[in-house]
């Protein structure tokens, strides 16, 4: 097992509950701003909202399949 499970593993048997322990990569955009980029769908393409607003095409696309569901 590496050092990072055993870590992990320690962390949650102290805290008792896994929305304490930080996984994963943070957000880099908040969902405020991704919606607001996603207002421009129709007047926009996903390429044309990435060179206005900065946010990476794929990070788009990946918002706008989470905001259908």
């Amino acid at each position: 097992m590496k050092k990072i499970c055993r870590g992990h593993l320690i962390s949650r048997k102290n805290h008792q509950s896994n929305s304490a322990i930080p996984c994963g990569r943070p957000p880099k955009y908040s969902k405020k701003q991704l919606s607001e980029a996603l207002k421009l769908r129709d007047r926009y393409s996903f390429q044309e909202i990435a060179n206005i607003t900065g946010i990476c095409k794929s990070t788009l696309l990946n918002a706008s399949k989470k905001m259908q569901i």
